[in-house]
């Protein structure tokens, strides 16, 4: 009579599989037993546990130390630029812009172009100057001459003094035009005018895209320039905790 073995193969691979089952739990529970071994109670409330032990990595464990209690709760607050080291940069003149040189985050030197703008009314400022000192040269040797005919009887006093006040309307005329291209406090040239920083700083905004027409009177800046070493931080502090301020306080 042939005889099977298949029952008892069956049986060996299911014994075989729950054994390979049970091999991963059977390591886990050995670590925890490893680990329940080498803990130490001393006392009801403590446990110690040794150096490099898998408990000790859900604890953050720090040195007492003291410290003074805030005398209020925290309050929002905000750096700001200081205003005694920061520039709002307009233009002195109407045009459009021709190129922008500075960027944000640009450091700059005072004196140092920011931008190209197209000004005829730089040119024309310009040319009142140059007018105004030509028409100061005639003037001038008008006067001489006048002085020289009086002296000589050759006119009448009024003929002087009326070359005289030509004379200084001529020299009024020179320190308004003087005047009008130091107040622009810049150069330019075939129209264009040279926007420029007034303070060394980092440009820290910038209000002015290509192209665009710029006016004295905008309300916004082309440029703001700050010294980052200076700033200024504001908090808004309620009126009812005014009173634990005081000047020189940590904060």
């Amino acid at each position: 009579m042939k005889r099977t073995y298949l029952p008892y193969l069956a049986a060996i691979i299911g014994v075989g599989a729950a054994l390979g089952y049970m091999a991963p739990w059977r390591h886990a529970q050995a670590e925890a037993s490893v680990s329940m071994a080498t803990t130490t109670r001393v006392a009801a409330d403590q446990l110690r546990y040794p150096p490099g032990s898998a408990q000790l990595t859900y604890l953050d464990i720090q040195s007492v130390s003291a410290q003074v209690p805030p005398v209020m709760d925290p309050i929002p607050a905000r750096i700001t630029f200081d205003e005694d080291h920061t520039v709002r940069v307009f233009s002195p003149l109407a045009g459009r812009t021709a190129q922008i040189v500075a960027q944000p985050g640009h450091a700059v030197l005072a004196g140092e172009v920011l931008a190209w703008i197209e000004a005829p009314d730089y040119d024309t400022a310009v040319a009142d100057l140059r007018k105004a000192q030509a028409d100061r040269e005639v003037k001038q040797s008008a006067l001489v001459r006048a002085q020289r005919l009086y002296d000589a009887g050759a006119i009448a006093l009024r003929d002087l003094e009326a070359a005289r006040l030509d004379a200084r309307t001529s020299d009024a005329e020179i320190t308004r035009s003087t005047a009008r291209l130091h107040g622009l406090g810049s150069s330019g040239r075939d129209g264009r005018f040279a926007l420029r920083a007034s303070i060394s700083g980092v440009v820290a905004e910038r209000h002015l895209n290509p192209g665009q027409e710029v006016r004295p009177d905008t309300p916004d800046p082309l440029f703001i320039i700050t010294d980052p070493s200076h700033l200024d931080v504001v908090a808004d502090v309620p009126e009812s905790d005014v009173a634990n301020l005081h000047v020189g306080q940590s904060v």
